[in-house]
């Protein structure tokens, strides 16, 4: 399983570096974000997610996960935290 690492930019990120060097399998999401930068990707991660499956919450199980695919795969394109998710989308 896949972990994410979410490490705003600040005096603790090297201390910090030599312990996520032994976590696998990870994404790290760093460098010049900050908490509000941060917060504001998972905010829109859960806005879009919860939007887009309430608006299709009515159809099979298919129909949902190709359109949360489709329409969630924009955002993941420039949102890591919502690349991160969607990566791991699928439908049993």
């Amino acid at each position: 399983m896949k972990t994410l690492i979410i490490h705003p930019q600040d005096r603790t990120t090297t201390f910090l570096q030599p312990i996520y060097q032994t976590i696998p399998d990870k994404t790290i999401i760093s460098g010049g974000a900050f908490m509000k930068d941060i917060r504001k990707m998972i905010d829109e991660f859960n806005d879009a997610f919860s939007g887009i499956v309430s608006k299709y919450i009515n159809e099979p199980a298919d129909i949902i996960y190709n359109k949360v695919l489709q329409e969630y795969g924009v955002l993941a394109e420039k949102n890591p935290v919502a690349m991160y998710n969607y990566q791991r989308l699928y439908c049993n």
